[in-house]
């Protein structure tokens, strides 16, 4: 019984237990990590194939679009579409000098061309076309704002 009341064997005795807590706590900490870990990689295994997935369908889209814009491109060139826009440019010119300023050649030009540069940029989706109102309403929003031809307001 001496023997335990001696004070190395208490100090012994207290670091055996501080010890013991020691490696039980490592011990649960090493375990913890494994778990972290393990989490951790299937938290990066998902994402991963989450952007895999993204990035195939983002391709997906980019080549469907790449088809559609080609679409389009061959669509515009037929005969009757070109028809259609010759026309559509002539008819803007044809009011815009109407209004602005009537016999002068040069002016008729100006007005072709602005006519093309704007159904161009339709075409191309920088605007809104008017030809759809024209369509819907059965007459172009131009001629609505212009007096008629009898005089009346």
């Amino acid at each position: 019984m001496e023997l335990l009341t001696h004070p190395f064997s208490l100090g012994l005795l207290l670091g055996l237990v501080f010890t013991l807590l020691a490696l039980v706590r490592l011990f649960t900490t090493k375990a913890e990590l494994r778990r972290f870990q393990r989490h951790l990689s299937e938290r990066v295994r998902i994402e991963a194939d989450h952007v895999h997935r993204e990035k195939g369908e983002g391709d997906k889209m980019r080549a469907e679009l790449e088809n559609l814009r080609l679409k389009i491109g061959q669509l515009q060139q037929t005969p009757d579409r070109l028809a259609e826009r010759n026309l559509e440019i002539l008819i803007r010119a044809e009011k815009r000098m109407t209004t602005s300023a009537p016999g002068f050649a040069a002016a008729w030009e100006n007005a072709k061309t602005e006519s093309l540069r704007e159904l161009e940029s339709e075409e191309a989706g920088r605007s809104l076309p008017r030809r759809m109102f024209s369509r819907l309403l059965g007459k172009t929003p131009s001629t609505a704002a212009l007096p008629s031809e009898t005089g009346e307001a």
